[in-house]
């Protein structure tokens, strides 16, 4: 059995040992703060950013090899850039209509079912073949020749296919008036060689 004197070491050695636990604390929290400020001190390195995730760095005290670029990366790194006036389009001359090996040739009176009965100075009387029992065609047409510049008066007739047309010799002759009465009669002859037609109105 243990002696009296033994319980007394015993004990003193248990309160020796209790009164060391404060200095051991402070001794292990002075070097967590030591530690903590030589990782501040060198810099802790923050995530990884998106344009250096997945990229290999270099072990300590090797440098880092830069990265080969492949051949198609080359090629377009060292291709000049154009210059302005290579960039530009260039267009293609336009082709006259004459010249025009494609463009269908124009058809004359008889072809597009078209004949001169009258003609005048100021006035000119036309069979049209469509125009026969066609209402739609004899309202439209005079309608349209009616505001061309120069012509004066326009009258049809669905039962002989009859268009007359009256019109300023004088005013007729202007490009305004060829362009416009062109474009009418191309609307419903579209390869109509309407020049001679304005030849026969004016007496050339």
């Amino acid at each position: 059995m243990p002696t009296p004197e033994n319980k007394k070491k015993k004990r003193r050695t248990v309160l020796e040992g209790f009164n060391q636990v404060p200095k051991l604390l402070e001794e292990a929290r002075q070097a967590v703060d030591e530690v903590s400020q030589a990782v501040q001190d060198k810099g802790v390195p923050g995530p990884a950013s998106a344009a250096t995730r997945g990229r290999k760095t270099a072990p300590k005290g090797q440098t880092a090899v830069p990265r080969k670029t492949s051949a198609g990366q080359e090629g377009r790194q060292k291709k000049p850039s154009r210059s302005p006036v290579s960039q530009a389009k260039v267009k293609a001359p336009a082709i006259p209509p004459a010249a025009d090996p494609l463009a269908k040739p124009l058809l004359g009176f008889r072809e597009c079912g078209i004949r001169v009965t009258h003609a005048i100075s100021g006035r000119i009387r036309l069979r049209l073949h469509r125009m026969l029992h066609n209402d739609a065609l004899a309202e439209e047409l005079p309608a349209l020749l009616a505001a061309v510049p120069g012509v004066t008066a326009v009258e049809a007739s669905t039962a002989t296919g009859s268009l007359l047309i009256t019109f300023n010799s004088g005013n007729m002759a202007t490009v305004k008036a060829r362009q416009k009465f062109d474009g009418v009669m191309h609307r419903f002859f579209p390869r109509l060689d309407t020049d001679s037609l304005i030849k026969r109105m004016l007496g050339d």
